[in-house]
């Protein structure tokens, strides 16, 4: 397989101000997570989407670990940040586009669209990690958090 960062995804490398030792591993994940969401399609090229990028981990693990050593509970925060990421990116263009952030359009808006009921479905699935990621990083997700129905049904109850 061959992997392509769209330009989004070399933004964020290019603006990460963490451990530059780091940057081999996330991208080593990122192509790991974007391998498994297309492995049922035979692409012969995958795009790394920046919300594929998990910049935000204090401690990177090194690239030396196997992906049988990479544990599943941060597998499931590695998704869930993914998740969020790519939702408030979507919704950051549908603001751009002077649309209203309903669940309608932004499943319709995602890179991968899906049904509304879908991001429901996904948002309750991952509600708690979705708590506990938002308490780590107060400052990420500014606009889902802000006027995302959704998810601020979860952050209130």
């Amino acid at each position: 397989m061959h992997f392509k960062l769209s330009q989004e995804a070399l933004d964020k490398l290019l603006n990460y101000k963490g451990d530059i030792n780091n940057i081999k591993s996330i991208i080593e994940k990122a192509a790991f997570f974007a391998s498994t969401l297309y492995a049922t399609e035979a692409a012969s090229q995958i795009t790394i989407e920046d919300s594929y990028l998990n910049t935000g981990i204090q401690a990177v693990q090194t690239s030396k670990q196997s992906d049988e050593e990479y544990s599943i509970r941060e597998h499931r925060y590695t998704k869930t940040r993914s998740i969020l990421d790519e939702m408030e990116y979507t919704a950051r263009k549908l603001q751009e586009q002077e649309q209203k952030l309903t669940s309608t359009n932004l499943a319709r808006a995602l890179p991968h669209p899906k049904s509304a009921a879908a991001i429901s479905d996904q948002l309750s699935k991952h509600r708690d990690r979705i708590i506990k990621l938002f308490d780590s990083h107060p400052n990420d997700w500014a606009i889902i958090r802000k006027s995302f129905r959704p998810i601020q049904n979860i952050i209130n109850q």
